[in-house]
């Protein structure tokens, strides 16, 4: 007979088994909860980390920027290329500054499509300032960065200057002429083309330049290089040209200036203790230098004027003159015809006459006196009673006599010239003798007496 189980001890299992169940259970929902904690911290965690780790904005390099040509002053119509240089594996973004200010667009003004290259077409003034370049990435997000600054100077075209050495625009035959054309403080960068008469002028075998063409030299002058001169300047390896300079003249004479010698004073013989002064007269005035000669020796003297202070007959001569000027070389005109300085050891004589000579002369009566001189001049007279000088210039003296304080010794001089005149020495003396009023009537009365009675006598004693 089979065993049977006994329903209490079935029923036992059963409830063991159940709560084993709900054990289960519980534990699933427990590890359910725990899980779902779990994600739901992880998601926290996970966009945290997310948002910290987010990529930097992009850093672009420092620009360069560089300037064609690569000077630093720009004349008018040049043209200037501003390169903006950045080396990145990013595409970047160009743009530019004038003075601090974004820079507009303009006529004059291109950018290639990138506008990492600026180019000015024709510069003028208003395009001076500084100029910078900013860089900045394509993709955001992105820094900029500023390149130095260039500084563009542009200044109107200058017109070149000429001067002329020597200064005169009057020359001679075989003299030298320089001409000089400048352009501002920076002339040695230019380069120079000469015109006379709108004609360009080349070297030749008088005519020479200097490296630059700045400095034009004549050699010998000739009346071929007579004109209007003029000037002008081109930058080296720029497209930059000057306008013409002003015109300065030049004028080349057919011959050498003629020179006229004179003397003051003309007098045939001159004596030691005068002075005569010599003057060298040139056709054509300029800044002459004046060479003087005595019997073809050369003297100290610079003036167009000679003075000599004769001492003796060693200051006699032929004298002449020359003029000069410039130099390296210097032009020296032809000699001048010659002056002749005859100079007499002894001074010259002077003789006194009386007319009437009369050993006694008297009241009312006139006598005069003639100073002649050995030497024939342009001489005037000094008169002396004794001693005392009277009036009277000329080489006559006429004495009225009033009486006997008329009488005395009667001298004279001669002079000539001045600063300092000369005078002759003092002549011989010629004395006249003077009686009074009372002896010139008794003698008259004795006269009448001797007219009257005389006679009478004679006819008496005869008859």
């Amino acid at each position: 007979m089979s065993q049977l189980r006994h329903p209490v001890s079935t029923c036992a299992t059963c409830a063991v088994q159940w709560k084993m169940w709900l054990f289960k259970v519980f534990g699933v929902i427990y590890m359910v909860a725990v899980c779902a904690s779990e994600d739901n911290d992880a998601t926290t965690y996970s966009y945290s980390d997310s948002k910290s780790t987010a990529p930097p904005p992009f850093v672009p390099p420092v620009p360069v920027l560089e300037q064609t040509p690569s000077s630093s002053d720009f004349f008018s119509s040049e043209k200037v290329v501003l390169e903006c240089k950045a080396t990145s594996s990013s595409e970047l973004i160009f743009t530019w500054k004038k003075n601090g200010s974004p820079l507009g667009s303009g006529p004059d003004l291109s950018q290639y499509p990138d506008k990492s290259v600026l180019t000015i077409t024709s510069a003028s003034p208003q395009d001076s300032g500084n100029y910078t370049c900013v860089v900045e990435g394509k993709k955001k997000p992105s820094q900029t960065k500023e390149s130095g600054p260039v500084n563009i100077q542009v200044n109107e075209i200058p017109v070149p200057t000429i001067t002329e050495t020597p200064k005169w625009a009057h020359v001679f035959p075989t003299e030298s002429v320089k001409f000089k054309c400048g352009i501002g403080p920076d002339s040695h960068n230019w380069i120079y083309t000469w015109y006379r008469d709108g004609t360009q002028v080349n070297a030749d075998g008088t005519v020479s330049f200097n490296t630059n063409g700045a400095g034009l030299s004549i050699s010998s002058a000739s009346a071929g290089h007579t004109g209007k001169y003029n000037c002008s300047g081109k930058i080296q390896n720029r497209a930059v040209t000057s306008q013409t300079s002003s015109e300065v003249s030049l004028t080349v004479y057919a011959q050498k200036p003629t020179l006229t010698l004179t003397r003051d004073p003309e007098y045939n013989v001159m004596f030691a203790g005068e002075a005569v002064t010599f003057s060298c007269a040139i056709s054509v005035q300029s800044e002459w230098t004046y060479l003087w000669y005595k019997d073809g020796n050369q003297i100290t003297e610079s003036s167009d004027k000679l003075v000599v202070q004769i001492r003796g007959t060693a200051d006699g001569g032929s004298y002449t003159c020359k003029a000069t000027r410039g130099q390296n070389p210097t032009f020296i005109t032809d000699l001048s015809g010659a002056k002749q300085l005859k100079v007499q050891a002894e001074k010259p004589t002077l003789t006194l006459t009386r007319d009437p000579n009369y050993d006694v002369m008297f009241a009312g009566e006139s006598v005069n006196f003639s100073c002649a001189i050995s030497v024939h001049s342009e001489w005037k007279y000094l008169w002396y009673k004794d001693g005392s000088q009277v009036t009277g210039s000329s080489d006559k003296l006429t004495v009225q006599i009033n009486g006997t304080a008329d009488g005395g010794s009667y001298t004279c001089k001669a002079t000539r010239g001045q600063n300092p005149a000369f005078i002759t020495d003092l002549s011989a003396a010629k004395q006249l003798k003077v009686q009074g009023k009372f002896l010139l009537i008794l003698l008259q009365n004795i006269y009448l007496l001797s007219s009257r009675f005389v006679p009478a006598f004679i006819s008496e004693s005869f008859s």
